[in-house]
């Protein structure tokens, strides 16, 4: 089974391997980018206003407008080439694009690693050149298409595909041409990740299918051990217990079971029988004398006790208990004489108009009422210091008051309290 598990280390070594995206290859895909974008720029910049420059454009089409990434030429072949045929322009060519470290995106798959590398250097260059934000935009899909198959590996020459950068007659201006669609039997489909699960999954029905043969191969050689032991003994019953003669007859007639006679002297025979038989006749002659000592003794009859009274439970009509505000006021109907499931507890003055009201934490967790503050404390209290992450209690500084009017119990003066 080792070896199985060795091949297996072996795969998820190549994968981890295979994941991380190929240094070299996005190098040749940033010189690819850096090239075309330079050529897009200077076509947008001759075509607006500087036709005097387009021969110098025209020498430059061959070294940078390019089909194939693999051919990109370096940015320091072109580089001075560039800077010595638009003297006269502003400044369109700069290293804005070879100064991207390549190494942030060694750690992504191909395909993602691809289109973050062609992201970044389109927003660069927009950054650096808005005015021709729309003209970058609309060359982003292809550049992110030949860029992607470069780092697969399925990167073909295409006869019409070409960027389209803006210009003023249609002989003069690249046209953006259309890929063929990959067939049925295509290999760019066929991604890492792909062949990983096919891989992982065939594997795994190999290791099943041995697994499968191993056991069936353990438990022909249980068979053959079972056989040449043999069947298992008979644990012996009464009969076992019984002499060969005495069990004669019933072994002549086939059967199993011993004989009225033979059972008989077994039963008698048996030690353990007459051992429990006379503890049986002590437990009996133990029940009798327990029995005749009752008789003799004289029964005394229980003094009656009175029966306990239930002492009435005292409500006390000054305190009731409320579960909390509706903005500045207590509903009556609200009002119980219960502590359970309530915030506040009253204290009715002797003019029945007005209470004392604060507190109390015997009624529900406090965490649950103080994560619920905006509710229930908020509008009734004011609060001495804001709760923690740990509340153990919440203490009344001061009472408050509220005056019945009507069907409501009105705040007139807000409790303090303090979480501690």
């Amino acid at each position: 089974m080792l070896k199985y598990f060795i091949c297996m280390a072996m795969l998820l070594t190549w994968a981890g391997k295979c994941i991380g995206a190929d240094r070299e290859k996005l190098i040749t895909a940033k010189e690819y980018l850096n090239a075309k974008v330079t050529y897009i720029i200077l076509t947008e910049y001759v075509e607006n206003g500087h036709a005097g420059l387009r021969p110098q454009l025209m020498e430059l089409k061959s070294l940078l407008d390019l089909n194939v990434v693999a051919d990109a030429p370096a940015y320091e072949k072109w580089k001075e080439e560039v800077v010595s045929r638009f003297k006269s322009a502003p400044v369109k060519v700069c290293n804005f694009i070879d100064s991207i470290d390549i190494d942030q995106f060694t750690g992504e798959h191909d395909v993602l690693a691809a289109t973050k590398l062609v992201d970044t250097v389109l927003e660069r260059a927009k950054q650096r050149y808005p005015e021709y934000k729309a003209e970058l935009d609309s060359n982003k899909a292809l550049l992110a298409q030949q860029v992607d198959e470069f780092m697969r590996g399925s990167e073909a020459v295409k006869s019409g595909a070409v960027l389209n950068p803006a210009a003023n007659t249609a002989s003069e201006r690249p046209v953006v041409g259309s890929t063929m669609s990959p067939g049925f039997f295509s290999m760019r489909h066929l991604s890492f990740w792909n062949v990983l699960a096919i891989l992982l999954g065939l594997t795994a029905i190999i290791l099943l299918l041995l697994s499968r043969g191993k056991i069936g191969k353990e438990l022909d050689h249980h068979r053959l051990l079972l056989d040449k032991v043999g069947a298992p003994d008979q644990p012996k019953g009464l009969a076992g217990a019984i002499p060969e003669g005495q069990n004669a007859s019933s072994k002549r007639n086939g059967s199993a079971m011993p004989d009225k006679r033979a059972l008989e002297n077994y039963l008698n025979d048996s030690e353990a029988l007459k051992n429990m038989s006379r503890e049986l006749h002590d437990l009996k002659r133990e029940l009798s004398d327990i029995k005749e000592k009752n008789k003799n003794t004289p029964q005394t009859q229980p003094a009656p006790v009175a029966p306990v009274q239930p002492q009435p439970t005292v409500v006390n009509d000054n305190v009731f208990f409320m579960a909390g505000p509706v903005d500045n006021y207590f509903p009556t109907n609200a009002k119980s004489m219960s502590k359970e499931n309530t915030v506040y507890r009253f204290i009715v003055k002797d003019n029945g108009q007005e209470a004392t009201y604060e507190i109390h934490t015997s009624g529900a967790p406090v965490n649950e009422i103080v994560s619920m503050r905006e509710r229930y404390i908020v509008p009734a209290c004011n609060e001495d210091n804001l709760p923690g992450a740990s509340v153990r209690s919440i203490k009344t500084t001061r009472s408050g008051i509220a005056v019945l009017e009507g069907d409501k119990w009105t705040i007139k003066t807000k409790a303090s309290i303090r979480y501690e």
